[in-house]
This record gives C-alpha cells, sequence and structure tokens, in this order.
C-alpha cells in the first residue's frame, strides 16, 4: 500500500491491457504503411451500390486478419479513427474511379467523424 491507497495487480488484466497495447502500435504502423485492405462488397444489386469497409491484416504468422469489430472502437478510443476514416474514403474514392458510372460506394463512417470535415 502506497500512499493511502490500495490496489490489486490481476495478471488477466496486464495481458489484456499488454494486447491491447500491442494492437494499437501495430495499427499505429499500418496506417503509417497504408498496410490496410478496403474490402469492396456489393451492398445492393438493385441500386448499384458498392460498400467499403475497412479491413486489416497484420502478418499471417502473428496476428493475421482483424476483426473490425476488435480494432475499430480501438482507434476510436485512441484517436486513430479520424485518420483511419480518411484513409477508407481516399482508397474508396480512387477505387470508384474505376467503375461504371452508375455504381455508388458506401462508406460507414464512425459518429467520432460527426462534425468533422474529411
Amino acid at each position: 500500500m502506497e500512499g493511502g491507497r490500495l490496489g490489486s495487480f490481476e495478471v488477466a488484466m496486464d495481458a489484456e491491457l499488454q494486447s491491447r497495447r500491442g494492437l494499437e502500435i501495430d495499427l499505429r504502423k499500418a496506417l503509417a504503411n497504408s498496410d490496410l485492405s478496403l474490402l469492396s462488397t456489393i451492398n445492393s444489386a438493385k441500386s448499384r451500390t458498392i460498400k467499403a469497409s475497412r479491413r486489416w491484416c497484420v502478418g499471417a504468422s502473428e496476428r493475421g486478419m482483424i476483426s473490425p469489430a476488435d480494432f475499430i472502437p480501438l482507434a476510436e478510443q485512441t484517436g486513430l479513427i479520424v485518420p483511419l476514416g480518411e484513409w477508407v474514403l481516399r482508397t474508396a474514392c480512387q477505387e470508384a474511379i474505376h467503375w461504371p458510372t452508375d455504381v455508388r460506394v458506401s462508406v460507414n463512417l464512425s459518429a467520432c467523424h460527426s462534425g468533422r470535415a474529411i
């Protein structure tokens, strides 16, 4: 006990924190190196809309494919969601240039982008 405060150390909590920190470091590197991929899927054949989704694959021997459910909340909490969103929009638009003119692109952005110019 130090300074009148009592704390406990949980090995599992430390392991989770270390894993999260490692994931954050890897995400920062991926953004810096454009080591992300954009998955384009047909959202609606009738409206001819293609949805652009973020996917992140970090070296197959290390982490493999990382689910957006794992890295998007981390990106939102660390502020990396803004450059990530900018990358997604830029990449989706660059890819859409090569699509037929009647096909639209749909990109989901985080609520963190609300009111921001991207």
